[in-house]
């Protein structure tokens, strides 16, 4: 079965892991299982949030495959090392969009497709919905800025 969900959140994570050392970030975590003051800054987070079908499809009774929403929530954290968050963030943003070419010598390409199956010819792709801060996290000198994407995608439903 082809998880296209799994494989463009993977996709995302990459692009995000790829540029980690120009953007300074001591932590870089998909669905952290400790609280934020236990990872070193800057850190940021990748968080799966809540996943809906949008659109199910007239052509079985079972309303599958089904066009489904899954928030992502990407949050920056950072301490007081860091003297612009706001450009920090502005740079984690865009390489969401920012698809890496096996070729160093070619170009980046901005694409908002974080996967591709090609035996159905569906995508998954990502679009940002708002972002917020900076904000206090209630800890000393430390601020956050989040930015909550949607995650489009087709669940082919029941191992399809």
């Amino acid at each position: 079965m082809h998880d296209i969900k799994e494989e463009a959140l993977v996709e995302l994570y990459s692009r995000i892991k790829f540029y980690r050392t120009e953007f300074a970030l001591k932590t870089c975590k998909r669905n952290p299982d400790r609280p934020v003051n236990d990872y070193a800054y800057p850190a940021l987070f990748i968080i799966e949030g809540k996943d809906s079908i949008i659109e199910h499809s007239s052509r079985s009774g079972l309303g599958y495959p089904a066009k489904r929403s899954c928030n992502v929530l990407i949050e920056l954290v950072v301490d007081s090392t860091v003297t612009n968050i706001k450009s920090l963030f502005y740079n984690v943003r865009k390489a969401v969009f920012t698809k890496q070419i096996a070729d160093p010598s070619s170009p980046t390409r901005l694409t908002p497709i974080l996967a591709f199956d090609p035996e159905s010819g569906v995508d998954a792709s990502i679009r940002e919905v708002d972002f917020d801060g900076p904000f206090s996290l209630q800890i000393p000198n430390v601020l956050g800025m989040s930015v909550n994407f949607e995650l489009i995608y087709i669940d082919n439903g029941l191992g399809g």
